[in-house]
Parts: structure tokens; C-alpha cells; sequence
């Protein structure tokens, strides 16, 4: 158990990374006063149950396909080498100055930090300057994902369980992509074996495997504000940590690759709906699931 210790400051590390996400996104929306509308599936409330089925099964067909081919295409580019980093530098470097806006209003201040932090993992690919860029743009991600709708979100995680299962056990194309170039961009959370700077990765997660879950606490950090249900955050945070700690055992003890969020969104889910049952909250996610709600529905003050 030598990982123990390093895997327990990068859990803390995940937890206050989706208390400040949450912090940046609902501070911002209380400053500019308005309400925001929902991110929601392409169908009608009032449409049938079985035409909901089609769009929502055609959804998910497309997003997995896709998926996948972003995936193989990926694996091309990683082979390219330097054409996926130059590629990779300007993704970065555009989702760091969207960070940097977070924190201050100067566009020069917003462009010299996002070259100091794309430049210091191009030219210096270490654990420490690839988890900068990487926590910069995740934060940017859940922030930009504060507005899904539960049933979307519900959607999205399937889709990405879906995908991530087979592209680990069936075509093991994720080994492949993270084994190579990937582990030198910031799309990884890395997490070393000792605090040295270059330091070999103990193990990692990818962006992925806190964003998607993360939807689920952004959405908990959102309605627990709407109805003043405190506990819904940080159960739903909780959840994302137990899902980590099961992650952590069964790596350790199958000794192989696991698409982590098949235990990730999960427990998030599951502590999700543990916090809100029986309360207005539950019957809100009910609704938007096609549920019948428990409690009269009440509106969020």
C-alpha cells in the first residue's frame, strides 16, 4: 500500500478542486443576476414515452460512435507525436486564459498566464506543470457544465460508462493512448510516486473521470443552493471519493486497467439521490426523469 498516502492528497485535491469550481460558477451567476436556463435532451416534454425512447436511444448510438472514433483518431494523432502536443498546446492554452478570467480582468494578465502555463508543460513535462494546465482546464469544463439538466446528465454518464468499458476491456485502445504521448499533455491527473519533479506517476486519472462525475456534484452544488439543502454537496462529493477509494482497491487488486468511471458515477449517483431523497429535491430529479414526484412539488426560494 506505498500509493496510499499519494492517493489520499490527490482525493483531497479532487475535493477542493469541486469546491472551487462551484464556488467560480455559482458566484458568477449570483453576479450577473440572471437565471440561467437549463442544458437539456432534445425532445418535449409533451412528447410520447416511445418517441423520448428513439431520440434518447439515437443519442446515445451517435454519442458512443463518436466517441469511439474521437478515441481512434486520438490514437493516430498520439502517433504523430508532435503534431498531437502543438495540438494539445492550443487547447490548453485557450482553456487556461478561460481560467484566468476567473481570477482577474486584465486580458494581459489572462494571456500571460495561460503562455507561462501552456509553455512550462510543453518545454518541461513534469508532473507539477501538467497538473496545473490539467486542474486549470477541468475547472473551466465543470464550470461550463453547471447548467446540464439532471436527466442530460443522466444521459452522459451512461454514454461515457458505455464507451469507457469498451474502449478499456474490449478494444484496449485506452491503454494504448494513455501509455503513449498523452502521458506528456495535460489530459491526465497525475499522481507520482514521490513529490521529486520528475518523479514517475504512481497512477492517473484521466480529465474525464472527474469531469463527468463532477456534472453530478455541479448539479448537487446548484439545486442544494436552489433549496437550501447543504447536504446534497458534499454527499455527492462524498460519493465521488468512496467511488475513488473502490476504484483504487480494485486496480490493486486486479493489477490491471479499470474504466474507473463504471465505479466513479455510480457511487456519485447513489450518494446523489441518498441526499435527496424523501425532500423537494428528489421529486425535481423524478420530474425531469419522468417520474411521478412523492412530496408536492415545491419551488426552489
Amino acid at each position: 500500500m506505498q500509493f496510499a498516502i499519494p492517493f489520499a492528497i490527490f482525493v483531497a485535491c479532487v475535493v477542493v478542486l469541486f469546491f472551487i469550481a462551484g464556488k467560480i460558477a455559482f458566484q458568477e451567476s449570483v453576479d450577473s443576476g440572471q437565471e440561467r436556463e437549463l442544458i437539456r435532451m432534445p425532445f418535449k416534454e409533451s412528447d410520447s414515452l416511445v418517441k423520448k425512447g428513439i431520440i434518447c436511444g439515437l443519442v446515445i448510438a451517435g454519442a458512443i460512435i463518436l466517441l469511439m472514433s474521437y478515441l481512434y483518431l486520438l490514437s493516430f494523432l498520439v502517433e504523430a507525436g508532435l503534431v498531437f502536443k502543438g495540438l494539445m498546446g492550443l487547447v490548453s492554452g485557450m482553456l487556461v486564459y478561460t481560467f484566468a478570467g476567473f481570477l482577474m480582468q486584465k486580458r494581459l494578465g489572462r494571456w500571460l498566464l495561460a503562455f507561462v502555463i501552456t509553455l512550462a508543460w510543453l518545454v518541461w513535462p513534469n508532473w507539477v506543470t501538467l497538473d496545473i494546465a490539467a486542474v486549470c482546464m477541468t475547472i473551466v469544463f465543470l464550470v461550463n457544465f453547471r447548467d446540464v439538466s439532471f436527466k442530460s446528465a443522466a444521459i452522459i454518464s451512461l454514454i461515457v460508462m458505455i464507451y469507457d468499458v469498451v474502449s478499456v476491456f474490449g478494444t484496449g485502445v485506452m491503454q494504448k493512448v494513455a501509455s503513449g504521448v498523452l502521458g506528456s499533455v495535460p489530459m491526465l491527473l497525475i499522481v507520482p510516486r514521490s513529490f521529486a519533479l520528475q518523479s514517475e506517476r504512481a497512477f492517473a486519472l484521466g480529465l474525464g473521470d472527474i469531469v463527468i462525475p463532477g456534472i453530478l456534484i455541479m448539479i448537487a452544488l446548484r439545486e442544494a443552493k436552489n433549496y437550501t439543502n447543504t447536504k446534497a454537496g458534499w454527499m455527492t462529493i462524498l460519493g465521488y471519493v468512496v467511488g475513488c477509494i473502490l476504484t483504487f482497491i480494485v486496480v490493486v487488486i486486479s493489477k490491471a486497467p479499470q474504466p474507473a468511471t463504471i465505479y466513479l458515477i455510480p457511487c456519485t449517483f447513489l450518494f446523489l439521490w441518498l441526499a435527496v431523497r424523501g425532500t423537494p429535491m428528489q421529486d425535481k430529479f423524478l420530474g425531469e426523469l419522468g417520474g411521478k414526484p412523492i412530496l408536492p412539488i415545491e419551488q426552489p426560494g
